[in-house]
């Protein structure tokens, strides 16, 4: 397991490679969302994911994505919409990306940390 970090984001963060899953292909091989690939396979992944970081999947908010301009107030467990907000220092958010590009913002005076989901067509 390998996670990337960035010391331009002053939060504890990480973004994941693909490696160290169990996913077949076509997600070789950690893949850690979708509605493809099997539930107990994405399920692993996140276990094992979340685990290199010493957090359990009970402890995350996470995203059911719609593709709208929804935004969900974080708490634990899964959501519906396309962006969660938080200013709980100690909420883990997961966003597990595909086609899409995430947005990530932290207000340092509000103290609040947002991820947002976007989808753009191209002409």
């Amino acid at each position: 397991m390998y996670w990337i970090k960035t010391p331009h984001i002053n939060t504890i963060h990480g973004f994941s490679t693909r490696q160290g899953g169990v996913s077949p292909e076509p997600f070789l091989s950690l893949n850690l969302g979708g509605t493809e690939d099997f539930s107990e396979n994405i399920a692993e992944n996140r276990k094992r994911a979340l685990g290199a970081l010493n957090i359990d999947m009970s402890q995350v908010s996470y995203l059911n994505q719609i593709h709208s301009n929804s935004v969900c107030q974080a708490q634990v467990g899964k959501q519906t919409g396309d962006a969660l907000v938080t200013n709980q220092k100690i909420l883990p958010l997961l966003l597990a990306q595909q086609i899409v590009t995430p947005f990530y913002f932290t207000m340092r005076k509000m103290e609040l940390l947002a991820l947002h989901i976007a989808v753009g067509k191209v002409h």
